[in-house]
């Protein structure tokens, strides 16, 4: 696909929303994509508001923040930097599946 006409790279940031949850947000950082989502608590874990990406409350926020990051590609790209560095510091992959593991026994070991 052409780069101009594909909207994750020509706006390089996404919104994973509320019920996509912080793994969807996890995956986004990690290729240095700025995420603009809920501001719900799964979400704070990861998105810290200008650092890693933005948190909205409210619809009138999201609107604000997408016009903002539209018209700013150094942000967007300043951003996802740091979101891809946290995510690479604080949820590395073979922990996180190590994690999951953990937690699929557990929930089998109670379920028997």
């Amino acid at each position: 696909m052409n780069d101009s006409l594909n909207p994750l790279k020509r706006w390089r940031f996404t919104h994973p929303g509320a019920f996509a949850g912080c793994r969807a947000a996890v995956k986004l950082a990690s290729l240095a994509v700025p995420v603009l989502a809920a501001d719900i608590p799964a979400n704070r874990s990861l998105v810290h508001d200008n650092r890693t990406g933005w948190l909205y409350r409210n619809e009138a926020d999201f609107k604000a923040l997408v016009v903002r990051l539209a018209g700013d590609p150094a942000l967007r790209e300043q951003v996802g930097g740091r979101a891809r560095d946290y995510v690479l510091a604080n949820f590395p992959p073979g922990i996180e599946a190590e994690r999951y593991l953990k937690l699929y026994e557990t929930l089998r070991r109670d379920s028997s």
